[in-house]
Formats: C-alpha cells, sequence, structure tokens
C-alpha cells in the first residue's frame, strides 16, 4: 500500500543535512503524498516524485515564514488534481495555500502528466520548452564539470519548470539562500553562470533566490560523485 512506498529522496536529504527543511515536514508532505498517489492510482517517476515532496515542504515554510511568492493576478485554470493536492495540504498543516502558490505547484502537477517526456531516465532537450536555451547554457558552464545524466535531467526539468513560472512573472523565495551561499560556495557560484546565461538568452530576471534553487542539484550531484569516489 502507500505507506510502503520506497522511492528515493536525494535531493531532500541533501537538503535536511544543512538543516534546512525540517525532517517533521518532510515526512509529513510525503505520507500525504504517498496517499494521493496511491489513491489517484497516479504513475510518477523518482525525480517527480522527489520534486514534488521537496518543493511542497519549501513552500509551506515559505508561508509559514511569511515569504511568499510574488502575488501576481492570475486566471490559472488549475488541474482537478493540484486542486485536491492541495485541499490535503491545508487540512494536514492548518494553513491556507495562496493562489501564486497553486500556480506554481501546478506547473509541477502538469509535469507529472507529461509522461512522454518526463518519466525517461534521459531526455532530448528539443522536447522541453525552454529546451534550447537550457541546452546553450549547459554547454557552455555545466559541461565544465563533467555532469551526470541525472544532474542533467533533474536540472533542464527544473530550469524548464522554473523559466515557466518565470514567463508567468511568478518569483518564488528561498527561506535557505543564506546558508546556500555560504555552505555551498562552488555550486553557488558555477549556478550564477547558470543564471545570468540564461536571463541573458531569456530576459527573464533570475535573481538570487532561483539561484540558490540551482544550486541544491548541483550540490547533489557533487555530493553523489564524493560517494561514488568513496565506494
Amino acid at each position: 500500500d502507500y505507506e510502503k512506498k520506497t522511492l528515493s529522496l536525494d535531493v531532500s536529504l541533501n537538503v535536511q543535512s544543512q538543516e534546512m527543511i525540517s525532517k517533521e515536514i518532510i515526512h509529513r508532505v510525503q505520507k500525504l503524498t504517498n496517499e494521493f498517489i496511491f489513491v489517484e492510482n497516479i504513475e510518477i517517476s523518482d525525480y517527480q516524485y522527489q520534486s514534488l515532496i521537496i518543493h511542497t515542504a519549501i513552500a509551506i515554510d515559505r508561508i509559514n515564514k511569511n515569504q511568499l511568492a510574488a502575488n501576481v493576478a492570475t486566471k490559472e485554470q488549475f488541474h482537478q488534481l493540484t486542486e485536491e493536492f492541495v485541499s490535503k495540504i491545508e487540512q494536514e498543516f492548518q494553513m491556507t495555500f495562496p493562489e501564486y502558490e497553486k500556480v506554481y505547484l501546478n506547473i509541477h502537477m502538469e509535469t507529472i502528466f507529461n509522461r512522454s517526456i518526463h518519466q525517461r531516465s534521459k531526455i532530448e532537450l528539443d522536447d522541453l520548452e525552454y529546451g534550447t536555451e537550457i541546452a546553450q547554457t549547459f554547454g557552455r558552464y555545466l559541461m565544465q564539470i563533467n555532469p551526470d545524466d541525472e544532474l542533467i535531467r533533474d536540472l533542464s526539468f527544473h530550469l524548464n519548470t522554473t523559466l515557466k513560472r518565470l514567463q508567468k512573472n511568478i518569483r518564488i523565495k528561498n527561506p535557505y539562500k543564506d546558508k546556500i551561499k555560504k555552505e555551498y560556495t562552488t555550486a553557488y557560484n558555477l549556478s550564477i553562470e547558470i543564471g545570468l546565461d540564461l536571463s541573458d538568452q531569456t530576459d527573464f530576471a533570475i535573481n538570487v533566490d532561483e539561484i540558490t534553487y540551482i544550486a541544491i542539484h548541483i550540490q547533489a550531484f557533487f555530493e553523489r560523485t564524493r560517494k561514488e569516489q568513496l565506494e
């Protein structure tokens, strides 16, 4: 049953190792997500699973700390399952999810149902809305660290989702940005280059909050590589 779901949460473990997100929030969101996936019979990849949990947990923390996403007027039509998932979050955490946070969550839900692309172990960047821009940026900056397929896939999805959100003029805050800048220095510096390059290509302002989210993915790759070298 859903209590036995054991998909990995590698990125969340990297975040938790820096004591950024409360383990209690992560575990409560994971349990809620497991039940939701089971009841709705949703097919979901490992990356989509961990991404949904992590971004939901960060959103909850962001709302609790009153560091909300930019308040933009929206007439967005949300996916039915987004509405149902948000309702479960609101009940579990006794909170109200702002509409503009729901827009961000809805983007993640939409990727889950684009199964033809997002369940692949490898991706063709041409399949993504901003794949051309992301490919050019990776060629200029990411390839210098010899990324594995997991980083290329995960960061591609993350950046594509970010750019789609910025196109809607929705900007989010990162409650952990100061800690990331201090403790993930190499990943953060590379993320600055990636963010500036994408900003030049798209004319979207990619600020420090967005850059520190990029750094989490790169730091996860560094830690994964270190672990493999030790084995």
